[in-house]
């Protein structure tokens, strides 16, 4: 008799994709490794970047072990854009998260008092005017 053919597992798609970006996302802010997350969860780094990387599905039971150790809600990490060409708001940030000095720079925004903190956005919307204006200007 012959043996059965394996059942097709379905592919990675582009929601996996997103899923993988947050959770290494939220895993770096925590400055955790893939190797420490690995650990976590019982599972090789290997395991975690194919996770990451939108190569292997994630499973909702690891979905809920993922979250626990990230210590955050399941929600976020399942969170799609919810209008064509756009998506919430939780999205937008873990997008905006993905810059090098992104994080680093929220840090260090969190620790000025308010009247640094509306110094700082007064500066960066004028730089970004200027950016604007110069992209008119060159059309």
């Amino acid at each position: 008799m012959a043996p059965k053919p394996k059942a097709k597992r379905p592919r990675a798609n582009e929601i996996d994709k997103r899923v993988g970006k947050i959770i290494k996302t939220l895993r770096m802010a925590m400055g955790m490794s893939q190797t420490d997350l690995g650990r976590v969860l019982g599972v090789t780094f290997q395991q975690i970047q194919k996770y990451e990387n939108g190569f292997n599905r994630v499973a909702a039971g690891r979905l809920i072990q993922i979250a626990e150790a990230l210590q955050t809600d399941i929600s976020i990490l399942t969170n799609t854009p919810t209008r064509e060409g756009g998506g919430t708001v939780v999205h937008e940030l873990l997008a905006v998260a993905q810059s090098p000095y992104a994080l680093r720079l929220l840090r260090a925004f969190d620790g000025l008092n308010d009247e640094q903190q509306y110094a700082v956005f007064k500066l960066v919307s004028a730089m970004e005017n200027m950016v604007a204006e110069t992209a008119n200007a060159s059309r």
